[in-house]
């Protein structure tokens, strides 16, 4: 990955010289020959490149001989780069990875059609998750369809994919028993300061594990929230260019939000955490200083993110559960759960549902109403039986 001087990414094949400030652009051509291509802003440079990559082509010996590998770089690393985040490129590299660069990456992209395509999908589909499958398939179908909209192969082999059905499971908020027992038993882990906040909070998992010490007023009792960081479980990268630090989710999502007693505690509390985190001699030796400045830190020193805090509460539940018979299980949950929690609690306590909206930083007041306030059904049942008419006259049971 290119960079330009401030550090920042820019895309496989870009970067910006020293000498004269200027962007750049190199990839090797039909003939194997390597280009450089110059220009004074990165606008320019993309325009350049994305320019010289489809002449080059569409000439008869390029278009041929292009291969999957080729048509992924230039789809995901040019084509892309305005129209979706960094992470989300990252994201479909770390696929790429996974399940087509040891396998047909090498392929020339006429040599695919519908049958192997197809094909590939059935094999895959025994090995990978279906987020995964997910992501394979609008990767795959991006990418061809940009091959044939720029006239780099004559049909479409990837209209007929389909993702996988996923089932679209209901975030059903935790009750106050539920909270309380949950809470009790996660007193002794790590992540406990992080499940407060998220709770007392609403934030995303990516704002929590991106939250800054800087980024907290704890004179005025506010947050600002504006960035996210998460981890990328790519193989091919390197352990520490995993932690992607990109923009919140949307533009709403920079924010500010009050925070209450029980979160402002709980990021004090993990003030003096870090401090013993850091001060351990194994991390001292392997990670240093070098995450100091973020508010969350796992027992390693490094950041945290969703899985590990998914995983920790899978096991405080295991723990809970051992305590209880099969039919008396505590419910599984992941750390959205959190979320929903707080923005039903919020509803619930008759806060506005438009200071809800900006807390959550929903772009949209339907995505608060719709997803994540969800009045239980017990609260329905007394609801509903408010306005009971004639009960009295009805006969039966």
């Amino acid at each position: 990955m290119g960079k330009n001087l401030k550090g920042e990414e820019l895309g496989v094949g870009y970067g910006q010289r020293k000498d004269n400030n200027k962007y750049y652009f190199r990839f090797n051509n039909r003939f194997g020959a390597r280009e450089t291509l110059l220009a004074d802003s990165y606008r320019e440079i993309q325009t350049l490149a994305r320019k010289a990559l489809k002449e080059d082509a569409q000439k008869k010996n390029a278009t041929k001989n292009m291969t999957v590998k080729k048509l992924f770089e230039y789809w995901n690393d040019i084509y892309r780069v305005d129209i979706v985040k960094s992470t989300t490129r990252r994201k479909y590299r770390g696929v790429y990875n996974q399940l087509i660069k040891g396998r047909w990456a090498n392929n020339s992209i006429k040599s695919i059609d519908t049958v192997f395509l197809k094909t590939e999908y059935s094999e895959i589909s025994k090995i990978a998750a279906k987020g995964s499958l997910e992501t394979w398939v609008y990767l795959v179908k991006g990418m061809f369809s940009m091959a044939y909209e720029e006239e780099f192969i004559g049909r479409n082999p990837s209209v007929s994919l389909k993702a996988p059905e996923r089932l679209s499971k209901e975030k059903i908020p935790l009750t106050e028993d539920e909270i309380s027992i949950f809470l009790t038993n996660a007193v002794p882990s790590i992540y406990f300061n992080v499940f407060i906040v998220a709770l007392n909070t609403g934030l995303r998992v990516g704002e929590i594990s991106g939250l800054k010490i800087t980024d907290v007023d704890f004179e005025n009792k506010t947050i600002y929230i504006h960035r996210q960081l998460h981890y990328l479980h790519d193989k091919n990268e390197i352990r520490e260019d995993r932690y992607l630090v990109d923009s919140p989710k949307t533009k709403t999502s920079n924010r500010y939000i009050p925070i209450n007693d029980a979160a402002l505690k709980a990021l004090k509390n993990q003030l003096a955490l870090n401090k013993l985190i850091l001060n351990k001699a194994r991390v001292a030796k392997t990670v240093g200083n070098k995450y100091e400045e973020l508010m969350f830190l796992n027992s390693n020193g490094t950041p945290v993110y969703e899985r590990l805090c998914n995983d920790a509460i899978k096991k405080i539940i295991r723990n809970i559960n051992l305590k209880r018979s099969p039919q008396n299980e505590f419910r599984k949950f992941t750390m959205h759960v959190l979320r929903v929690t707080f923005a039903s609690k919020c509803y619930e306590s008759g806060i506005d549902m438009k200071l809800i909206q900006k807390w959550l930083g929903h772009s949209k007041i339907t995505t608060t109403m719709g997803i994540y306030v969800k009045l239980r059904a017990k609260d329905d049942l007394e609801k509903i039986n408010i306005i009971s008419t004639g009960t009295d006259l009805v006969q039966g049971g």
